[in-house]
């Protein structure tokens, strides 16, 4: 590998004749086709081998609390919600939102469990009498929601009342899914 040298070990630039600019100063270590290599490399993609030092186990316990890297599990969340089922099978993976009317903004929002199941903490006090349900597809399970389920004002799913004992079901339309793999 050839050796770089340093700013400091090159002469100063000298003055090409009669042109007044610079002339080009090559150290003869360096091939120049390697170094123009490097001079197009940005510099943050250089990467350093990360020394450990003294706080490292304190790393290492930070990363084994944290858990970084392992797979986690969600712990369903209490209170009122909604199944979601599609020819009687729940659906997972789609991203629910309340809405109190068509046109405004979402209050709540969860994910459905494997059971199909969305629970919400905290709802709105008080909770508006019609809730307005927008959905989205998460997770790559091989479907795709249909698109006009992700405005409230044209999935025309509502739901009147949320109970935590007894969700109620929204049962999606065969059409609602579409495969990916066709």
């Amino acid at each position: 590998m050839a050796k770089l040298s340093n700013c400091r070990d090159q002469p100063p630039a000298r003055q090409a004749s009669g042109t007044g600019r610079p002339a080009e100063v090559r150290s003869p270590s360096v091939d120049s086709k390697f170094a123009s290599q490097i001079l197009r490399v940005p510099s943050a993609s250089v990467v350093q081998p990360m020394r450990l030092k003294n706080g490292s186990p304190w790393l290492l316990v930070f990363l084994w609390a944290t858990g970084c890297g392992g797979q986690t599990t969600l712990q369903p969340a209490s209170g009122p919600g909604i199944r979601f089922l599609c020819e009687g099978a729940p659906v997972a993976s789609l991203h629910v939102r309340l809405h109190a009317s068509p046109d405004e903004t979402f209050l709540v929002q969860g994910i459905t469990t494997d059971d199909g199941i969305v629970r919400f903490n905290k709802l709105p006090q008080p909770p508006p009498e019609l809730w307005y349900v927008a959905l989205e597809s998460v997770g790559d399970g091989g479907w795709m929601l249909d698109a006009r389920y992700a405005t409230p004002g044209t999935s025309d799913l509502t739901v009147t009342a949320l109970d935590e004992a007894q969700p109620p079901t929204i049962e999606l339309p065969k059409e609602a899914m579409r495969s990916l793999s066709r």
